[in-house]
């Protein structure tokens, strides 16, 4: 009996002699969450390129953006008031935040009860010429507001154009006034003219193509703006640019896009804290009478039906009825 057992005793301590164990490995979930938290916290729009876009994500290569749950999106919107003063650019966004905030309230009973109405509100605003944006009945609205978009350019540049100088007062004047009546601690940002690729079926303003030269000096005038106002600017051209993420009109952003670029404005408007917010993009510029003169003077240059790049159909440059800047001087800001 004794040899029986040693036997078999000999025969399991001899069949893992030499025998390697693996050691456990951490879940391929753990490895990206130890990874993605290297990474610091994205500060300034400077810090998110480059990056890529992961499904509907911007992922920076070199920080990480928060990702906010649907409890922590709907009290965001639900508590800050959104107003968006865009064309279709601004309001594609808007509208993605703004179904964020329906999804969060159908499925939280403590958002449903506490924000029924939605703290948002669009203004259709194509262009720096638009009337209503004069009438001061938008400006209680506007008082009221905690995270304001404005963004103007492509109509000025294409379809409606009134001039460089005409985009550049007018809108430096809007932006002063409106500033003036929002209240301590609200942010107001100016979306970026965005990158417009070569492709031109299916929209008017599909006619223009980048690198175009009078989209460029729109672009610039419209930092000029940024640097005499003091506002920042949320400025997704480069995420445009790198990942080709457009409509078949070259223009607009695809839906994954426009759910990217709704994440980088709660990254800007829904942390409680100052210094956790994203900070927008403030380019700096000297804003001098001298200065002004100066860039004036360079944007002259760029002839208003400037020929586009081999391969794009010149720009159209429709008139219209412009605004003198003395306008807006008009309206009285209580």
């Amino acid at each position: 009996m004794r040899r029986v057992l040693f036997i078999i005793f000999a025969l399991v301590v001899g069949s893992r002699i030499g025998t390697y164990t693996r050691p456990p490995t951490a879940p391929t979930s753990l490895k990206s969450t130890l990874s993605k938290t290297t990474l610091p916290r994205c500060k300034e729009m400077a810090d998110l390129y480059p990056g890529k876009l992961v499904g509907s994500k911007w992922k920076p290569d070199n920080c990480r953006l928060k990702d906010f749950s649907w409890e922590e999106k709907g009290r965001c919107v639900g508590e800050k008031k959104l107003f968006t003063i865009s064309d279709s650019l601004g309001e594609a966004v808007q509208r993605r935040v703004f179904y964020d905030f329906l999804f969060a309230r159908r499925w939280s009973r403590s958002i449903r009860e506490k924000y029924a109405p939605a703290g948002k509100r669009f203004i259709w605003s194509p262009s720096t010429a638009s009337r209503p944006l004069l009438h001061g009945k938008f400006l209680p609205s506007l008082r009221k507001s905690s995270f304001v978009i404005l963004s103007n350019g492509l109509w000025d540049i294409g379809m409606g154009s009134c001039g460089i100088d005409h985009y550049f007062d007018v809108l430096r004047k809007k932006v002063l006034i409106y500033k003036r009546t929002l209240r301590s601690g609200s942010t107001m940002v100016l979306y970026n003219i965005p990158y417009i690729h070569h492709k031109t079926t299916g929209s008017k303003l599909g006619t223009l193509c980048n690198p175009g030269p009078r989209v460029a000096v729109y672009r610039e005038a419209l930092k000029l703006v940024a640097s005499c106002t003091g506002v920042g600017i949320l400025d997704t051209f480069q995420m445009q640019k790198q990942n080709a993420n457009s409509t078949p009109d070259g223009i607009h952003s695809t839906g994954k896009g426009n759910v990217a670029r709704a994440g980088i404005i709660y990254s800007m408007m829904c942390p409680s804290k100052q210094e956790d917010r994203l900070q927008p993009y403030h380019p700096g510029w000297k804003c001098t009478p001298e200065a002004v003169k100066e860039a004036k003077a360079r944007w002259a240059s760029v002839p208003e039906a400037a020929s586009q790049p081999e391969g794009c159909p010149s720009l159209p440059v429709t008139k219209r009825k412009c605004f003198k800047s003395a306008d807006l001087l008009k309206l009285k800001v209580s």
